[in-house]
């Protein structure tokens, strides 16, 4: 900067604080940091940010993270939860590609942020971590929590989060923590919840109470399960308390898996994809997905799809459907499609 130009005024520093902490919330948590050497003003300033969001990836640029930068990102975050100063955050995101973090340390970070009463949570981690179910019950703040990692989460046999819209889990297990009652089932309460998606998840007996539910998606892939986690899953039960306006299943179906409350009745939109690939499974597979398709007899929208080996041994399992869209006015074309649908062989890929 030439000291013979005249400089204006610092029209940034002036406004007010909560301008700026709003400003810095939105930079990259490093960036937010470095503002602390402009002036004495902006010295604490982002110590106040409402949004963080940490990646593993930003102390290198290709290739898998070494001891030392992964030592580096560790002693980074460390400093950075040991200086918020705000009692609340709005959201928080944590990113850990490194398969050699202690599990400890990630657990820490993650009870630390939910003491913050965060609204929003993100967690993606590649090895695994175990999450208090305590923090999580005690952060009512939550509105969406997404995680996607090798964790376990022990609940009690009633667990209940007022506030939660979104939750999104990638390979969590649900377990009944040792403190819970002698009942068998887990009951989770979430009055608010729109969207639930679970991918690769192990749990025992689940009832999902969400009376403003809106999606459910649920994808299971045996391939990805060891065996002990699918015998779990054998003798284990999904009770849907919701009315969702779509309800979507890929994947490997699993005994009578999911079960819909019949005083929840799904009448929107149902996109089912059975995808099995071993032929002795397939006769069972069939009377499987038959007696899942039987649950949506209400539904305004159908669609099925088997993988090849499946369409090949349909058409004799799926004769004696229900009428489906019975509850609809005679314009509606859903039983002649569905009807239709099946007797062709359904949509394969």
């Amino acid at each position: 900067m030439d000291p013979s130009v005249p400089q204006g005024p610092d029209l940034i520093s002036s406004l007010p604080e909560g301008i700026l902490i709003s400003i810095l919330s939105r930079l990259p948590i490093q960036d937010a940091i470095r503002t602390s050497v402009l002036s004495t003003k902006w010295i604490d300033l982002w110590k106040c940010i409402t949004r963080v969001d940490f990646d593993d990836t930003m102390l290198h640029n290709r290739g898998e993270i070494d001891k030392e930068n992964m030592a580096k990102f560790v002693n980074f975050v460390n400093r950075v939860l040991l200086h918020l100063n705000n009692s609340t955050i709005q959201d928080f995101s944590l990113k850990l590609s490194n398969r050699r973090y202690d599990p400890n340390v990630s657990s820490t970070w993650i009870s630390a942020i939910l003491r913050k009463q965060v609204q929003n949570l993100h967690i993606q981690n590649a090895d695994y971590a175990f999450i208090s179910s305590s923090s999580l019950a005690k952060c009512n703040s939550l509105v969406q929590l997404v995680l996607d990692m090798n964790c376990t989460i022990n609940v009690p046999s009633f667990y209940c989060l007022h506030h939660l819209q979104v939750l999104k889990i990638d390979k969590v297990r649900i377990m009944k923590g040792t403190y819970s009652t002698h009942s068998k089932d887990i009951v989770l309460n979430f009055p608010s919840l729109k969207v639930f998606e679970a991918r690769e998840c192990v749990w025992l007996n689940i009832i999902l109470q969400a009376p403003m539910l809106e999606s459910f998606t649920f994808l299971i892939n045996d391939l990805w399960l060891t065996n002990a986690e699918l015998i779990e899953l054998q003798s284990s039960i999904f009770k849907i308390c919701a009315s969702p306006s779509t309800f979507s299943y890929r994947g490997h179906i699993v005994h009578d898996l999911i079960q819909v409350d019949p005083q929840s009745a799904i009448k929107g939109s149902v996109d089912i994809f059975i995808d099995e690939y071993i032929e002795e499974r397939a006769l069972k597979t069939c009377l499987q997905t038959q007696m899942l398709l039987k649950q949506f007899h209400e539904a305004e929208r159908l669609k099925l799809r088997l993988n090849r080996l499946l369409q090949r041994s349909n058409d004799h399992y799926f004769a004696n459907l229900p009428i489906f869209g019975s509850n609809l006015g005679e314009d509606n074309y859903l039983p002649t499609l569905a009807t239709s649908l099946f007797r062709c062989g359904v949509q394969g890929n």
